[in-house]
């Protein structure tokens, strides 16, 4: 039962919310069905964007597993915003902050809306 469980905030490693591409604590996080991995949304918009222009128009995993990215990248999880949301909710309030002042990149060709 989850009203049992021990708190986990004390034992989790300092980097465990962080994106694999900003090294900064995931906004909106989007877990990619490849690998498992988690990256920020506009984390990925960019990788998918400076990929699609630079690589023959093939993005493929940021996480190196060399699997070809969808352009409809997944949406947001729900449950790790909720999860961190709880354990870190200054991280969490300072990135939407960052986020909310900075521009969402565009995708050629309307990919990943």
């Amino acid at each position: 039962r989850i009203s049992e469980m021990a708190p986990v905030a004390g034992g989790l490693e300092e980097d465990a919310f962080n994106c694999g591409l900003c090294a900064d604590v995931v906004h909106e996080p989007v877990t990619l069905p490849c690998c498992g991995k988690t990256f920020c949304r506009q984390c990925l918009k960019g990788w998918l964007r400076e990929k699609l222009l630079t690589c023959d128009g093939v993005a493929r995993c940021p996480a190196g597993c060399g699997e070809r990215l969808p352009t409809r990248l997944p949406p947001p999880s729900a449950m790790l915003v909720d999860l961190m949301e709880q354990l870190v909710p200054e991280e969490v309030e300072r990135r939407r902050g960052e986020m909310d002042q900075s521009e969402d990149p565009a995708i050629p060709g309307g990919f990943c809306e």
